[in-house]
């Protein structure tokens, strides 16, 4: 199934490749949601959703031996910070495209595009098998941000590179690592 690790601000799981797991997760985040206080959870619930079902399928590719790694933070009031990273090969980033394929019930990329737009930022490590995002949980967002920020809501993903080494299959940025 899920492993759940609890810290004040974050919350860690692991879990097999296999899609069943995904709907217990989200509802037990969406019960460490509401003891942090946050009231809205929708965006933050299909952001996780789609990230981990992407991790399963398309990273792991259904591969029950492999996990699936997953951190979600409290990153400011209001906003919300999901890592998942998978222990797959990776993709190409650049093979995401900035607009909705034409055959979108055959095409790769959707989920993307969708993840693109509901977030305010979006970063792929070096590799295209770690991920991290920041969600908003409230209404009325604000598009500007702190002096410092990276990444704004609508740009495309930011590479940044990967910092240890998956204790099981060595390559480089596969283990779940702490910002």
């Amino acid at each position: 199934m899920f492993t759940v690790v609890r810290e004040s601000k974050a919350v860690y799981f692991t879990l097999a490749s296999n899609q069943f797991f995904v709907q217990p997760l989200i509802r037990r985040f969406d019960e460490i949601a509401r003891e942090w206080g946050v009231d809205n959870a929708t965006d933050v619930d299909v952001v996780l959703r789609e990230l981990l079902f992407n991790a399963i399928i398309h990273g792991n590719h259904n591969q029950q031996c492999l996990l699936v790694y997953c951190r979600i933070e409290r990153a400011r009031e209001g906003v919300i910070r999901i890592v998942v990273q998978d222990e797959g090969d990776g993709f190409d980033l650049s093979c995401l495209g900035e607009t909705f394929p034409e055959a979108s019930r055959t095409s790769r990329g959707r989920g993307y595009l969708f993840i693109r737009n509901l977030c305010r930022e979006l970063k792929f490590n070096a590799s295209g098998n770690r991920v991290s995002v920041l969600v908003d949980t409230v209404n009325g967002k604000d598009d500007k941000w702190d002096a410092g920020q990276e990444g704004i809501r609508g740009k495309g993903p930011e590479q940044h590179r990967p910092r240890g080494k998956s204790p099981r299959n060595g390559r480089a940025g596969s283990a779940m690592e702490r910002q």
